[in-house]
């Protein structure tokens, strides 16, 4: 295999990885939502997406502490 046969197979890993990824993300928002939506009806859609986003990026956090990925909130 050519090393630009290489690269394109890793490419095409990365991008289903991605597509992966970008689906269960997909799927964990719709259903925070879904769950805001039959336990708070009073929630404007904005205030849902706002308390989604939340909850993915504490789970981000929480994730990338836990893996040492996680980058310095300030730069010295």
């Amino acid at each position: 295999m050519s090393s630009s046969q290489q690269s394109s197979t890793a490419a095409a890993s990365e991008d289903d990885q991605l597509s992966e990824l970008e689906a269960t993300l997909y799927t964990l928002a719709s259903k925070v939502n879904s769950h805001l939506e039959d336990r708070h009806p009073e929630l404007s859609t904005s205030q849902r997406g706002k308390i989604v986003a939340a909850e993915l990026e504490s789970a981000f956090s929480s994730v990338d502490s836990s893996t040492g990925d996680s980058q310095p909130s300030e730069m010295k």
